[in-house]
């Protein structure tokens, strides 16, 4: 298992290694590794409550799909360097987010014009 896992990270790019360790697999927010790293300076912080009974009642399907709708409008107002989801373990009861607005990046990591119009923005 270790010669597999290292022989993965030995042929992903620079920019697919920054991305596997920096990004929420999920949304492709800036994941609690980059906010620890970076530690910005948060102008807002958003506690979604009821994340855990949208994913109860309506199932983890849809709560993603709310989560993944949610990234798409906070990084159209912040930009894609800008939006950090701290809480990455799978299935957190409540979604943790953080803005800042120290750079001017709207330029989504490579890939991710597919990812938008999947949820049709």
């Amino acid at each position: 298992m270790k010669d597999a896992l290292l022989t993965r990270l030995r042929s992903l790019s620079e920019r697919q290694l920054y991305d596997e360790l920096y990004r929420d697999p999920l949304t492709q927010c800036l994941n609690r590794r980059a906010f620890e790293q970076l530690q910005p300076s948060p102008i807002a912080i958003i506690d979604l409550d009821s994340l855990k009974y949208l994913n109860d009642t309506l199932g983890h399907r849809y709560g993603d799909a709310f989560l993944v709708g949610l990234a798409v409008a906070l990084v159209q107002e912040f930009g894609w360097d800008d939006v950090y989801r701290p809480t990455v373990r799978r299935r957190v009861p409540g979604g943790q987010w953080v803005c800042d607005q120290s750079t001017s990046a709207t330029q989504g990591p490579a890939g991710h014009s597919a990812y938008l119009q999947l949820w049709g923005r």
